[in-house]
């Protein structure tokens, strides 16, 4: 039999069992809770120890990239502005601060134009990579500095920038130049100890002939011998003091079209001859009527002197030299070596002179050009410096190609040209009658004046008129118009110079005639001694037979020494 409160202990289990699992779950919440809080601190310790450690890298960055060696800018891409500059930059810029350099669009500060940093900068964005270069400029605070720059792009904030790292180099270029200069002056003096050398040994026998013939014991004959010898040293002197011209890119320069090939397959023999032993042509030009202008003579001693080098490069082997000749359309593509003068700009003709030889030393390639400069025990003297004058004098270039033990390659590269239009013959003045009685002499050396005066006077019976500069000449000759019938002008004078001189004679007669005499290339080269009226002209030192020639080209008259 049942009770009616039967029911009561399983209500109280089930209330019991919900009080159990609610106490269950309050403290698993509350767990969750302290946990929820525990990550919460532990995350606010982590963010706090990421923004200090953050803050402290930027800091660190800050103060590595302001102490940093390398000049450091940051730009803006689209505006040109400075957002960031170090303390190095400035002080390469000479900047007080960094702060100076902020101001303006570096794209337009002018003294960036034209140095290629402006194209490098724009070429690093457009490519997206780093470029690199070298620059010499006057910084906008007036400041002289060589500067190696890096362009590095990169973007931030979807924004381009463009990051500036330089270096600068300003003071190892300075040492190279005083390098340089200290190499310049140890040549100079070589150059002078061989000169002197030369010319004392000349002197010498001048000066012992003409002693001899001074003291009247030499007989007829041997003092005629004396002279002879006397006149083969001032000959030797001419062609010495030719050679220095020639190194200095002054010598004289008598320029015609050549076409390159046949003008070197004539000269084969002689070349074979001055190297003693085979020398080997090839014609490597897309055509034979390849053409430039230049001096014959100067090109047959430019491409001689090549020869005799390497022929002396050879000497244990006696193997033949091998002469090239190539039309280059960019001389840049040759193989890797020492350009002593850089090529002329377009399209060249290139005379190269190979050998089989012991090759050249990197450190000796530039030096063998110096004048007397020799690793041989009997130096040549000027050969290769004078080769390397010529070659600046005609604006061509010279390359060097060398590897001890593999031999050497020497290139001369020529401007191509196609053919010149044929030169308009010069015709000799309409002869006169009888002799011209009076000539103007006009130099500023004394020494030339009254020499040459005598041997007018004496030789051909002229009367002489003397000028001391092309001044002094105009005035002479406005004085004495009427009685002078032509006149022997030096082309370097103090004042005034001869071709000046002489248009102001001309506009006092233009019908005078002139001959044009000097040392130099600038003033001897055809085109000058025409454009002032000069009829012909005389390269110093000049001999009494070519003073003859010239006299007799202008008068056409023959006079008879």
């Amino acid at each position: 039999m049942s009770h009616p409160d039967s029911g009561k202990p399983s209500d109280s289990n089930a209330l019991e069992r919900e009080v159990f699992l609610l106490r269950r779950k309050l403290e698993r919440t509350r767990l969750a809770m302290r946990l929820l809080e525990n990550a919460k601190d532990r995350y606010d310790s982590l963010y706090f120890q990421a923004i200090t450690h953050l803050s402290e890298s930027l800091e660190l960055n800050e103060k590595m990239v302001s102490v940093a060696p390398l000049g450091v800018a940051v730009f803006v891409a689209a505006t040109g502005k400075c957002i960031m500059a170090n303390t190095a930059l400035a002080r390469i810029l000479g900047a007080e601060d960094p702060g100076q350099i902020y101001a303006g669009d570096f794209r337009e500060m002018p003294n960036l134009q034209g140095i290629g940093l402006l194209e490098a900068a724009g070429k690093a964005l457009a490519l997206g990579k780093e470029q690199r270069l070298e620059i010499n400029l006057v910084t906008s605070f007036g400041k002289r500095v060589w500067m190696d720059c890096v362009m590095a792009p990169f973007v931030a904030r979807s924004e381009k920038h463009l990051m500036a790292m330089v270096n600068d180099t300003t003071e190892r270029h300075v040492a190279e130049e005083a390098r340089r200069h200290a190499q310049k002056m140890e040549s100079l003096a070589l150059m002078a100890g061989g000169i002197a050398h030369d010319f004392n040994n000349l002197f010498q026998v001048l000066l012992s002939n003409l002693e001899m013939v001074h003291s009247g014991r030499l007989g007829s004959e041997h003092a005629g011998q004396a002279f002879e010898r006397m006149l083969d040293c001032v000959s030797q002197a001419q062609t010495l003091s030719g050679r220095l011209l020639e190194y200095s890119g002054k010598g004289f320069r008598n320029s015609r079209t050549l076409n390159l090939y046949p003008f070197l397959a004539e000269d084969l023999p002689r070349l074979s001859s001055l190297a003693g032993r085979n020398v080997l042509l090839e014609d490597a030009t897309p055509s034979s009527s390849q053409t430039f202008q230049g001096d014959p003579d100067q090109l047959r001693q430019v491409v001689g002197n090549l020869v005799v080098n390497a022929a002396e490069a050879t000497t244990q082997n006696q193997s033949p030299i091998l002469l090239s000749v190539s039309f280059l359309e960019d001389p840049s593509g040759l193989p890797i070596g020492v350009w002593v003068v850089p090529p002329p700009e377009g399209p060249c003709l290139c005379v190269a002179v190979s050998d089989r030889g012991c090759g050249i030393p990197g450190e000796q390639i530039l030096s063998i050009c110096d004048p007397f400069f020799t690793t041989k025990e009997m130096g040549r003297g000027l050969g290769l410096s004078a080769a390397l004058g010529i070659l600046r004098g005609h604006g061509a270039g010279f390359h060097i190609q060398s590897r001890p033990g593999a031999g050497s390659t020497f290139r001369a590269l020529f401007p191509a040209g196609a053919p010149l239009a044929a030169e308009s013959p010069v015709v000799a003045a309409p002869g006169l009658s009888v002799a011209p009685r009076t000539i103007l002499v006009v130099d500023d050396d004394p020494d030339v004046r009254s020499s040459s005066g005598e041997i007018l006077q004496e030789f051909f019976g002229y009367r002489v008129i003397e000028a001391v500069d092309g001044v002094d000449a105009v005035e002479v000759f406005r004085r004495h118009a009427d009685q002078i019938q032509v006149i022997l002008m030096d082309a370097s004078m103090p004042r005034m110079n001869g071709g000046e001189a002489l248009d102001a004679i001309k506009a006092i007669r233009p019908e005078v005639k002139a001959i044009l005499a000097s040392g130099y290339s600038e003033s001897m080269n055809r085109e000058t001694f025409q454009a002032h009226g000069f009829l012909t002209y005389l390269k110093k030192p000049y001999r009494i037979k070519e003073l003859k020639q010239a006299l007799d080209f202008v008068f056409g008259v023959p006079l008879q020494l």
